[in-house]
């Protein structure tokens, strides 16, 4: 499990009052979701304790507060539903906007990789053939050990 999703995870068990509380304080003073903040501040208390009462399509901004442009993909194509502002697309949480992978993703899939192949060392060891393997590996560390104990002796002497 990724640190993102374990996060997901947290905060689909608040409630709404509290994930927008945690959203207004997660955004507050970054100036590129100065338009999250604003709709969550703006939201405050008013969102429903009823989950039958639907929360407004439409949340004022207040005039203070600039609305940045839509969010945009990778390539610079706007990606939003039909008038919304919301996102259809977003980054994958591995890479940055600009799709590069990030250092955590990377770390990740090479420890992946290495337990895989841990793994497939392990399995190939069980094998019969494995086995057969290991076993001529060990004839031969046996007769250099005494081919190396044959020739310590004869130089002591």
């Amino acid at each position: 499990m990724t640190d993102s999703q374990s996060v997901a995870d947290g905060l689909s068990r608040l409630t709404d009052q509290e994930l927008v509380r945690v959203i207004a304080a997660a955004t507050a003073g970054r100036p590129g979701l100065a338009s999250i903040a604003a709709a969550a501040n703006a939201i405050g208390g008013e969102v429903p304790a009823s989950p039958d009462v639907p929360i407004p399509a439409e949340v004022p901004f207040p005039a203070d507060v600039p609305i940045p442009p839509d969010p945009t993909v990778v390539a610079g194509v706007p990606a939003t539903t039909a008038g919304t502002g919301l996102p259809t697309a977003m980054p994958a949480p591995d890479y940055t906007d600009s799709g590069v992978p990030t250092f955590d993703s990377v770390r990740e899939k090479i420890e992946t990789r290495a337990g895989t192949a841990a793994g497939a060392t392990e399995l190939d060891a069980e094998s019969p053939a494995g086995r057969t393997v290991a076993e001529q590996w060990e004839e031969r560390q046996k007769a250099a050990k005494s081919k190396l104990d044959e020739i310590r002796k004869t130089m002591d002497s």
